[in-house]
């Protein structure tokens, strides 16, 4: 009863399968059915198949019991022309906040570089909670995780997600992750929402969006002031790592004690400075100063004195060797003698007469002579 039936709806999920196969959703509200296009349906078309336009497919309903699911097989498609309501409203709701500037960069506020508190909008039991947890622990186990949980998808997914952006606002976290796994376009559709675009615009706090994969695409990503295409990837945006910040800590602790060495090394040359200036002009200095010159001085005089006495005794050594060859005393050691005659040198026969008595001096006493002849002699004078 299920054969050749046509099916009108708005694509959703578009997936493109090996050998021109495409898997799509074909949705109208919030009913969806999964459908399958053969290849010979896809080249038949004559139109490229695109995510919110409207479809007519024809084919029939295939059950999958393992699964207990069932999908329409279509042979044949039309009216690809044509936008979707859902996407018509879509990028309406798009254009509309754009005008408002929610999509502004001005209004983006940067991510802190350290934070203590991390807010999570997302569900508590999927495994983007566990990815934030994990990649925060090992970043910077010292961040506070908040978690405020949610629906993430259907119906109560909305108020959900605003209450808990406000949530953690109100309770102080630095950052705020508004996340979820990936899933179809039907399953992100609830972040498309005005009411959530407004709650990140007004929230005072950064938020980083981390919804579906990096292909996806939603108004949430884009007025957050940062987007993920994970949510672990949101971990590593929101929490910065805490080696780089203790290798910046040693770093400053590094140039501080460079720096307080330094100043230091100067205050100590100024003080060695003041005090050598206080020690040169001390009275105690001064008078060690005029000792030490003192004592220069009289070792000088002391020296001089004693080089002036050593000259002296050469030269007095000289004159007692000239006065020795000069001496009467030296020449009667030589066997010499000395005459005097009445008091008188005698130094010529004229100067005495016969019968005269002659003094004569000999190195070792006098000789008392008479004189009994005189004779005159001529001795040779050298002419030198």
């Amino acid at each position: 009863m299920f054969q050749n039936i046509s099916v009108k709806g708005e694509v959703g999920t578009l997936r493109p399968w090996n050998y021109g196969i495409v898997y799509l959703n074909l949705k109208e509200g919030d009913s969806v059915l999964p459908c399958m296009l053969t290849s010979g349906c896809t080249s038949k078309a004559g139109f490229q198949l695109k995510e919110g336009m409207t479809l007519t497919l024809t084919g029939f309903i295939v059950t999958n019991p393992k699964k207990g699911s069932y999908y329409l097989k279509a042979v044949s498609m039309s009216n690809g022309d044509s936008l979707g309501d859902s996407l018509r409203k879509l990028l309406e709701l798009k254009k509309e906040l754009e005008e408002q500037g929610l999509f502004d960069p001005q209004y983006k506020m940067p991510i802190p570089g350290t934070i203590k508190r991390l807010g999570v909008v997302s569900s508590e039991t999927g495994a983007v909670i566990n990815d934030i947890i994990n990649v925060t622990r090992r970043r910077n186990p010292y961040v506070e995780i908040i978690l405020a949980p949610s629906l993430v998808s259907g119906e109560g997914a909305t108020p959900g997600i605003v209450r808990g952006i406000k949530k953690l606002e109100a309770y102080g976290c630095d950052v705020i992750i508004v996340g979820r796994g990936g899933g179809s376009s039907e399953d992100l559709w609830v972040y498309n929402n005005r009411k959530i675009a407004e709650a990140v615009f007004e929230c005072s706090v950064p938020i980083v969006s981390a919804v579906g994969h990096e292909i996806d695409y939603t108004i949430l990503d884009l007025v957050a002031d940062a987007r993920a295409s994970t949510p672990s990837q949101a971990a590593e945006i929101a929490v910065n790592d805490i080696n780089i910040i203790f290798d910046k800590i040693d770093n400053y602790k590094e140039r501080i004690g460079k720096a307080m060495r330094s100043k230091l090394l100067l205050s100590k040359s100024k003080l060695d400075a003041c005090r050598a200036l206080i020690k040169a002009k001390s009275p105690q200095h001064k008078i060690q100063n005029t000792k030490q010159r003192r004592i220069i001085i009289e070792e000088r005089i002391r020296k001089s004195m004693h080089e002036n006495l050593l000259k002296k005794r050469h030269v007095l050594n000289i004159y007692i060797e000239r006065f020795k060859g000069l001496s009467p005393l030296e020449k009667l050691n030589q066997g010499y003698a000395y005459a005097e005659v009445n008091g008188k040198t005698l130094n010529s026969i004229r100067n005495v007469n016969k019968g005269d008595e002659v003094n004569v001096y000999i190195r070792d006493g006098l000789v008392k002579t008479c004189v009994v002849d005189t004779e005159d002699i001529s001795y040779p004078v050298s002419e030198g």
